[in-house]
């Protein structure tokens, strides 16, 4: 548990419902995932399969959009 201030919300994209986004701004529809703002809960999320469970159904983090976050939060602050 955190203020949603120091969250990420991750979403399912409107284009294609197996394929999670970065919700930047909080307003995508859908049922979405918070995660902490660190590159480790990020690749924890990854390496555990908590991404499908949160989502209740198979699911994938595009590689491209997993990159810019993680750039995003190592910018942000030391892990």
């Amino acid at each position: 548990m955190a203020a949603a201030g120091g969250l990420l919300r991750l979403a399912p994209s409107q284009q294609d419902p197996q394929l999670i986004v970065w919700d930047q701004k909080h307003r995508l529809p859908g049922r979405g995932a918070w995660l902490h703002a660190s590159v480790s809960c990020l690749q924890k999320a990854q390496t555990k399969s908590a991404l499908p469970r949160a989502f209740r159904a198979p699911v994938r983090l595009e590689a491209l959009a997993a990159q810019q976050l993680q750039a995003h939060l190592a910018g942000q602050a030391p892990d």
